[in-house]
């Protein structure tokens, strides 16, 4: 982002445990971290916190979906209908929520307020539950042309033949590179058990 945008590309990354990025960046303890709108940013503006956004695909960096359901592949196969009975539930529940935001987001709070009581509320999420393949086909095509499409991934734990850190990717400790034509989108997701529109 910083490179398309017209920066050197040269900052200091820090790894820091993974549920306190957002305590960092509101302790300045760090100056940018990447966070979901529909949770720390709902935190923000609920705790009247400012924060300059920077969306991924204004600087040239392809995104996929985000958030998913993700599922095993053997329970899509051992348990199709649990699975399916499950996305039924899930979209009605965002039907609902559509509906009738405010009824749901009381409900949504008072359940979570009788538990935890400080935990935010999340915005709606993508209401559109139907993944398309194109978007899918953008994020391998530009992972494939940064060199990202490898068979090493990063990880905080790296193993030396899975994963490696960070470091080790911006070092060149990839693995091997995985050619595009290899992977098709339609493996990584599946529109085959949502309910019935």
């Amino acid at each position: 982002m910083i490179k398309h945008d017209g920066g050197k590309g040269d900052y200091q990354e820090l790894a820091l445990p993974m549920l306190g990025i957002w305590n960092s960046l509101v302790k300045k303890e760090a100056e940018a971290t990447w966070v979901f709108l529909g949770w720390e940013g709902v935190e923000a503006k609920r705790k009247g916190i400012a924060l300059n956004t920077f969306k991924p695909e204004d600087y040239g960096v392809q995104y996929g979906y985000s958030p998913l359901l993700v599922a095993h592949p053997d329970s899509l196969s051992s348990k199709p209908d649990m699975v399916r009975a499950f996305l039924s539930a899930t979209a009605q529940g965002f039907e609902f929520a559509a509906a009738h935001p405010e009824a749901a987001a009381d409900q949504f709070l008072d359940a979570v307020n009788k538990v935890y009581a400080s935990t935010p509320l999340p915005e709606p999420l993508d209401r559109d539950m139907v993944k398309e393949a194109q978007v899918w086909d953008d994020f391998l095509d530009w992972l494939s042309a940064n060199g990202l499409l490898t068979t090493k991934v990063q990880s905080r734990a790296p193993s030396s033949d899975k994963s490696t850190s960070l470091d080790g990717l911006r070092q060149g400790d990839v693995g091997e590179v995985i050619p595009r034509e290899a992977i098709f989108s339609n493996s990584l997701f599946t529109n085959d058990f949502l309910p019935k529109s």
